[in-house]
C-alpha cells in the first residue's frame, strides 16, 4: 500500500512546484540540503503513533522514501535509484533509539532489513554525540558522529560509512551531514548537510525544487 502511494506521487514530485502529500498525511518540516536535495517530513493518520515518513527529492524527482518509528528506527525504505524496497526484519538484535542518543550521548544499532525480493541486509553501527552545538538557519542542532556498515547475509561487507551530521532534539530527527562511503570497488563523499528549513506557512514549505548545490 505504501509503495502504491509513493509511486502515485512521482508525477506530482516531478512536475509540480509543490509536493503533493498522500490523503490523510500532514507535513511538519521541509529541509533544503547542500546536495541538491529537498526533504519533506510528514505524518499520516493511519500510521502507528509516533511513526514518521520522509521523502527525498532530487532535481529529477522522487528518490528515496522512509518510514520510521518514534525512536527513528527504519521501518520501511524505498530507493528508486537502486530499485529496492526494504522492511525491517521481525527480529531486531539492537534497535536504534534516539532516546539513547539524546539521553546518554551514544546509541548502538544492529538490525536486518528484508527486500521484497528476499534479500537480507544487516546494518551495524553507532551514533555518538560530539558535544558540538550547531545553529543552521536559526535552528539549534546537535552534532553527531556516525559509523555504520552494511553486510550481506553471508557476512560480506557491502559498504561502510563514517559521517558527521546534525540532528534536532525538538523535531527528534537526524538531518544529514558530511559522509564518506567505502565500497568494495570505490569510495566517495557526500554532503547532505541541511542549509535551510521551512515550517508550515513559510516560504519554501513543501517545495519540490532543490535550491542548493545543483549544477547549473
Amino acid at each position: 500500500m505504501i509503495r502504491a502511494i509513493v509511486l502515485a506521487l512521482l508525477p506530482l514530485a516531478a512536475q509540480a512546484q509543490t509536493f503533493g502529500l498522500p490523503s490523510g498525511c500532514t507535513a511538519f518540516l521541509t529541509v533544503q540540503a547542500a546536495s541538491c536535495t529537498v526533504v519533506h517530513h510528514y505524518q499520516c493518520a493511519d500510521d502507528p503513533a509516533g511513526h514518521r515518513r520522509s521523502v527525498h527529492l532530487f532535481s529529477d524527482g522522487y528518490d528515496f522514501f522512509t518510514l520510521s518509528d518514534a525512536e527513528g528506527q527504519w521501518i520501511e525504505t524505498i530507493d528508486s535509484f537502486n530499485g529496492t524496497h526494504e522492511r525491517l526484519a521481525d527480529v531486531v538484535a539492537d534497535p536504534g533509539r534516539l532516546s539513547d542518543l539524546m539521553d546518554d550521548g551514544l546509541d548502538t544499532f544492529d538490525f536486518d532489513t528484508v527486500d521484497v525480493d528476499g534479500t537480507v541486509t544487516r546494518f551495524v553501527g553507532t551514533d555518538k554525540m560530539t558535544g558540538v552545538a550547531r545553529v543552521i538557519d536559526g535552528v539549534d542542532l546537535f552534532e553527531v558522529a556516525t559509523e555504520m556498515r552494511a553486510e550481506a547475509a553471508d557476512g560480506t561487507v557491502l559498504w561502510s560509512m563514517i559521517g558527521i551530521g546534525v540532528g534536532s532534539t525538538e523535531w527528534r530527527l537526524g538531518l544529514g551531514g558530511l559522509t564518506h562511503w567505502d565500497m568494495p570497488d570505490d569510495d566517495f563523499s557526500t554532503d547532505d548537510t541541511p542549509v535551510a528549513f521551512a515550517l508550515p506557512g513559510e516560504p519554501g514549505f513543501l517545495s519540490s525544487t532543490p535550491q542548493f548545490g545543483c549544477a547549473g
